[in-house]
């Protein structure tokens, strides 16, 4: 059984508590280090949201639209703060703003949420960009403990009264900043995803919404996405994979000594080592040149990647998911019938133009819905697809190919051979159907596939089905070679 173990802080001090996730639901639990996952929500002054790619830092998804970045040495600090948990997640309060935003989204709003005496802030647009952010630091209680106006009886009025003003002065001066920038717009309301400050509406005379947000339970759900997709922490869960150096260095050492024996040895004699070597340098490869499989496969798990993370939520089952290159069919069932507009809609709009409502009847007292989506986005997470020149020294019959993708995959995996095309080159089609607990296993064989010199790539339809206990996948996998392989 899995458990989760939340790190976060509460007045400075480290607070932890454990969960176990049972019937999608997560109850308290005593610690333990078997089996544990951690997710830690971290403090950075200095995170920058949606920042172009650079080397400098170190960049993770929050959600499929936006983006947030540290300096690389700011992440290597952080990893060495927390190396004393195993397998942990490290979050932004950002991502617990961004995360509650959607399940409470008010159009035209400046969003906020207070951690740590810092205020954290963010505006989207209409597509559920990050226009606008900024945090900036607030007086501490015990800043506040320390002045001249401390005693015991007035310092809790004291701090409340301190920072409501300090809260003012923040959101009239950011107000100020996003005006002046060309995309913005006026501001109709503003939500604070936290019941320990307070902005009065005729100080500010704009709507004011306080919201109530579980911390830890935002948290959990952060890290059962993380646990799917890789792509919201700055710290990965991942098993490390061995390295393959050997192998090239052996090829390396035997081809060396070959060299050296054609060198060296007497150029009258016609040996069987100089009859080799000659062999081997006379010996044409062909070239096949297609589009890099690394890069086909690499967009296809994106695109997994980004469906799932649009529409996870804690009070959903997924039944059935259907990915094609440019369209998807889920069938998912809500616990509340109001979950599809509230968050899911909106996210899926991030990834494609079309999002229809088919169906939504009940059915067990879950919300059965059909979800159709079309027209994908063509600037959402799309890996640019690079062109690689394939050296192939023989043909690979269809029975060969079916063992080496057997040997990729795990032991159940049913393999079936489809077709074969010829044209320019030659295309064996396979059907895979494999069983795995979650779509993270499909992100791991796909990373295996990748390693191999073989042009194998993933195609669609992808099609995911919850029996349950598992995940059903089935999806298609090509191989090309060349016609004219010797």
């Amino acid at each position: 059984m899995k458990q989760f173990l939340v790190v976060n802080k509460i007045n400075s001090q480290e607070n932890k508590q454990c969960y176990t996730l049972l019937n999608n639901d997560f109850k308290k639990c005593e610690y333990s280090k078997n089996n544990t996952y951690t997710a830690i929500l971290h403090n950075n002054s200095n995170e920058i949201i949606n920042k172009e790619c650079n080397s400098k830092y170190k960049q993770i998804n929050l959600d499929t639209v936006n983006t947030i970045s540290i300096s690389n040495q700011e992440f290597k600090d952080l990893k060495k703060q927390y190396n004393q948990f195993n397998n942990y997640c490290t979050f932004s309060p950002y991502h617990i703003l961004l995360e509650n935003i959607k399940q409470n989204k008010l159009s035209n709003s400046l969003n906020i949420y207070y951690y740590e005496n810092i205020i954290y802030m963010i505006i989207l647009d209409n597509t559920n960009k990050i226009i606008y952010s900024n945090h900036t630091k607030i007086s501490s209680f015990l800043d506040i403990k320390q002045t001249n106006f401390f005693n015991n009886n007035n310092l809790p009025i004291l701090f409340q009264e301190i920072i409501s003003l300090e809260l003012l002065e923040v959101v009239q001066n950011n107000l100020n900043i996003f005006y002046k920038q060309s995309n913005s717009f006026f501001i109709e309301t503003i939500q604070i995803f936290n019941t320990n400050i307070v902005l009065q509406e005729e100080q500010i005379l704009i709507d004011t919404i306080q919201t109530p947000i579980n911390l830890e339970d935002t948290l959990l759900r952060l890290t059962q996405k993380e646990l799917n997709y890789h792509t919201l922490s700055y710290t990965e869960i991942k098993n490390y994979k061995r390295s393959n150096y050997k192998l090239p260095l052996i090829l390396f050492i035997a081809i060396a000594i070959l060299w050296s024996l054609y060198i060296f040895y007497p150029t009258n004699q016609n040996t069987p080592i100089k009859n080799i070597v000659k062999e081997i340098k006379t010996n044409t490869k062909n070239i096949l040149k297609l589009q890099d499989h690394n890069s086909i496969n690499n967009t296809a798990i994106q695109r997994i990647k980004n469906l799932f993370i649009a529409i996870s939520s804690y009070n959903m089952y997924i039944e059935n998911i259907t990915l094609n290159k440019n369209s998807s069919k889920i069938l998912i069932n809500y616990l509340h019938q109001d979950t599809f507009i509230k968050s899911t809609k909106d996210n899926l709009e991030n990834i494609y133009s079309n999002v229809i409502l088919s169906d939504q009847h009940i059915e067990d007292s879950m919300y059965k819905t059909t979800i159709l989506n079309t027209e994908l986005i063509s600037n959402v997470h799309n890996i640019k697809v690079k062109t690689k020149k394939y050296q192939q020294d023989n043909i690979i019959n269809p029975e060969e190919m079916t063992n080496i993708i057997k040997n990729l995959l795990p032991t159940n995996t049913k393999i079936k051979f489809i077709n074969i095309d010829k044209k320019e080159d030659t295309l064996y089609s396979y059907s895979v159907n494999v069983s795995l607990n979650n779509p993270s296993e499909l992100y791991k064989l796909i990373d295996k596939i990748n390693l191999q010199n073989n042009p194998i790539s993933i195609d669609y339809p992808i099609v995911f089905k919850n029996n349950g206990t598992k995940l059903d996948i089935n999806f298609i996998l090509k191989y090309h070679q060349s016609s004219q392989s010797q």
